[in-house]
């Protein structure tokens, strides 16, 4: 059962994973006008490297810390729920 669960996890993260890639690359597609329009203007490719990873940074720095509150909030109940005996296994006293 363990087993099964931790693959779930596993799947969930996975996918959420590929999501959150394919959304930064959406958005850097978007932004490749505003970038280079910005080096037209005479922005150098330090400072817009800079911008794009400050920005990136943020944005993981931000979901970490939301999966770090809903891993805190839901430790309780898996914890919980893989303590529980199953049926079979119960002891005989």
């Amino acid at each position: 059962m363990m087993l099964v669960l931790m693959g779930t996890v596993i799947l969930i993260i996975l996918i959420a994973s590929v999501n959150i890639a394919n959304l930064l690359l959406a958005r850097a597609s978007s932004r490749q006008q505003e970038i280079a329009l910005r080096l037209t203007l005479g922005a150098s490719r330090l400072r817009m490297v800079r911008q794009l990873l400050t920005e990136t940074m943020m944005l993981s720095l931000m979901g970490g810390l939301a999966g770090i509150a809903t891993a805190a909030f839901a430790s309780v109940p898996c914890f919980d729920f893989c303590r529980t005996e199953s049926p079979g296994s119960a002891k005989s006293a």
